[in-house]
C-alpha cells in the first residue's frame, strides 16, 4: 500500500479498534462475540468491591443510584441461564444507547433489570 491507501487502512482500524472499545470492552481483543450463544441481553447497574485480599470483584444488580457503572450482559440460553459481559459503560445515557446498539447489531433483545429503577441512594 502506497500514501492515501495506507492512511485510509490505518483509519479503518482505528475505527475498528474503537468501536471494539465502546461495544464489546469485555470481550477478548475486543470482539464481537458469537450472538447465538445468547437468549438475549440485559443491561445492569454496578460497583466494584473488594475481598479482604484487595482483590476486586463486580457487584451487580445495583441501582442506577448506587451504580458506578452499567454492564451489558449476555444471557446464555436455559437451562444455563448463567451471563457474560460484553461491555462496561460510565454514563447510564450511554449505557442504554450502546445497549440498544448491541440489540441493533445481534438481532437480540434487550432487558433493563429492574433494581436500575429503584430509587435508594448510597
Amino acid at each position: 500500500m502506497h500514501g492515501l491507501e495506507t492512511i485510509i487502512a490505518m483509519n479503518n482500524h482505528a475505527a475498528t479498534q474503537a468501536r471494539g472499545q465502546r461495544l464489546f470492552n469485555c470481550c477478548p481483543d475486543w470482539a464481537e462475540p458469537d450472538w447465538k450463544q445468547f437468549d438475549r441481553l440485559e443491561l445492569g447497574g454496578c460497583i466494584t468491591e473488594h475481598k479482604d485480599n484487595d482483590d476486586e470483584y463486580t457487584n451487580g444488580g445495583q441501582s442506577a443510584a448506587n451504580a458506578e457503572f452499567f454492564t451489558v450482559y449476555g444471557r446464555f440460553h436455559e437451562p444455563d441461564g448463567t451471563c457474560e459481559a460484553i461491555t462496561d459503560i460510565v454514563d447510564p445515557r450511554q449505557a442504554l444507547a450502546v445497549a440498544g446498539e448491541l440489540a441493533l447489531l445481534s438481532g437480540l433483545r434487550v432487558e433493563v433489570c429492574t433494581s436500575l429503577m429503584e430509587v435508594e441512594p448510597k
